[in-house]
């Protein structure tokens, strides 16, 4: 997985144009809990994929806005669907899709 490339998917996903390098330091660590939240779901996340950097950053947005508001405590239902789409293509053998 390319950390960069969820930190930018994530920025522009959160709608920051710029951060400080300790900004970016917060960041970079919700995407690494992101992922690992993502992998106690029984998702393997693949190294170099698109999709999986995106699914991260995405997870990690909703992880950053959750922080602050009640009402985003919960998964949100389209990431809970992806989530599962995406384990049971694993689950089926459908690749890294």
């Amino acid at each position: 997985m390319s950390l960069d490339a969820q930190l930018a998917y994530m920025m522009v996903d959160l709608g920051i144009l710029r951060a400080t390098e300790q900004q970016e330091t917060y960041l970079r660590g919700i995407l690494t809990q992101a992922a690992d939240f993502i992998t106690t779901r029984g998702v393997a996340l693949q190294p170099d994929c698109d999709a999986d950097d995106m699914l991260t950053a995405m997870v990690g947005g909703w992880m950053y806005k959750a922080r602050a508001n009640a009402e985003e405590k919960q998964l949100p239902t389209y990431l809970r669907r992806m989530l599962n789409s995406k384990l049971a293509q694993q689950k089926m053998g459908g690749g890294t899709g």
